[in-house]
């Protein structure tokens, strides 16, 4: 939303080379973008301020880091070039921006009667959401699938173009009922099947505007932009015609540019809202995560532990069993090397448990030097065998201290399967009694 004509007098020419903009030139990201504006460009800029960029950059800009080649930077610049010539944007296969609106500005030609057209313009609803939980790659191929739908639904003589980041315009030499016709056709088109690998149910809102001659393009950009703006805040997803919001504004008695700026206001405000819901749903799952793996080993916690045991208890399938795993004399590490090099042992061990249990099998850090292996659908035989594969990978090659001392650390076990009926602290209980059976055996062993 927000389109813009060029001025004139700097409207880039099609042979123009697009500028190679170094971002170590300029005191922030701001800067380097005001300074490119909307003319092709080539910014060199380090990784870290890639994702940053990507997300301003106009279509017809393109970003490299600052350790590519010359050659590299060169070819680029070259296909931006080309690419500029062409009018195309590389990702959706549509015009361009710029050449798109050039052709708005610069019809009807010279002695050509066209009295009527009409623009459509395409703002995908929520995109932003799309790059935030599956990446940039996953909304670059949203936008490429929309754009291959719209292009194979334009008819004849109707031009389409990507215009700003999740933003289609299309025109053509129509009057209300036959863009709106269109408009409702392409609303439909995104909506009809999920876009990419992912399965994304996405939504559009559609605004159309329709004028004569009389009318320049950045006028009828604008009645567009008021469109969409009301599209948004009517609840997304929906079709709107200028002249409707013009026509309702007109019966509420209220200023169609009053009308305008309150739609403008309600759809910055739920934007703002959801930007902070997602952020905030993101901060807590980052928190979530945090309390249910543990630092050091890479485990489940035992507060997640207790929480999925219960549940695979009551719910999951049958058989079911799992093994309390204990580090022989843990404490003796511990005391003569250190407790950086008994978190060591712990990180090496967990490590080696992971590496040997099944895909659908699930390890947490139950407490200490305990571990919990959780063995779905494994009956007691099964698990034994796991459990002991755990115990030779363990006790099979030395862990070293913080001080390169080498140390052959063994574990105890105690497998169980699930009985009938059985509670959960009944089946931590009998894990528990094995577990010290194994100790008081010679520890090194699997009791089951």
């Amino acid at each position: 939303m927000g389109s813009a004509l060029p001025s004139p007098a700097r409207r880039p020419h099609h042979e123009e080379v697009p500028r190679l903009l170094h971002s170590s030139e300029f005191p922030d990201l701001d800067a380097l973008i005001t300074a490119a504006g909307e003319a092709p460009a080539l910014f060199v800029a380090p990784v870290d301020a890639l994702d940053a960029l990507l997300l301003r950059i106009a279509p017809n800009q393109d970003v490299v880091v600052d350790t590519a080649s010359d050659a590299l930077i060169a070819h680029r610049r070259q296909r931006l070039a080309h690419a500029e010539r062409l009018g195309n944007d590389r990702l959706t296969g549509l015009m361009a921006r710029q050449p798109f609106l050039r052709h708005l500005e610069d019809w009807p030609p010279p002695g050509v009667e066209r009295p009527v057209r009409s623009l459509l313009v395409l703002d995908l609803d929520r995109f932003k959401a799309v790059n935030d939980r599956f990446g940039h790659l996953a909304g670059d191929q949203v936008l490429a699938e929309v754009g291959q739908r719209v292009r194979e639904a334009l008819p004849d003589g109707a031009l389409g173009a990507r215009i700003g980041g999740e933003e289609i315009a299309v025109v053509l030499e129509a009057g209300h009922e036959e863009a709106m016709d269109l408009a409702r056709r392409l609303h439909g088109l995104v909506r009809e099947k999920p876009l990419t690998d992912h399965r994304l149910q996405l939504t559009v809102s559609v605004a159309v505007a329709t004028a004569g001659a009389g009318v320049d393009a950045q006028a009828l950009l604008n009645q567009a932009d008021g469109a969409v703006y009301a599209a948004k805040a009517a609840g997304r997803d929906r079709v709107v015609h200028a002249s409707d919001v013009q026509r309702e504004a007109i019966e509420r008695d209220i200023d169609p540019a009053v009308q305008g700026f309150e739609n403008m206001t309600r759809v910055i405000a739920d934007r703002v809202a959801d930007l902070l819901a997602r952020r905030g749903r993101a901060l807590f799952e980052e928190l979530q995560e945090q309390a249910e793996i543990d630092a050091l080993t890479g485990l489940y916690t035992r507060r997640y532990l207790d929480r999925r045991l219960a549940f695979e208890i009551e719910e999951g399938e049958r058989p079911f069993s799992a093994a309390l795993v204990d580090i022989d004399h843990f404490g003796n590490v511990n005391k003569e090397h250190g407790w950086p090099s008994g978190d060591r042992v712990l990180a090496g061990v967990a490590a080696r448990i992971v590496s040997c249990v099944r895909e659908t099998d699930w390890v947490a850090r139950y407490g200490g030097e305990e571990f919990l292996v959780v063995l779905p659908g494994a009956g007691l035989s099964e698990a034994h065998t796991v459990l002991e594969r755990i115990r030779l990978r363990v006790g099979g090659r030395a862990i070293e201290t913080t001080d390169a001392v080498p140390l052959r650390i063994t574990v105890s076990a105690g497998v169980v399967e699930l009985e009938p009926d059985e509670s959960l602290s009944a089946f931590k209980e009998r894990m528990s009694s094995q577990l010290l059976a194994a100790k008081r055996g010679g520890r090194n062993r699997v009791q089951s």
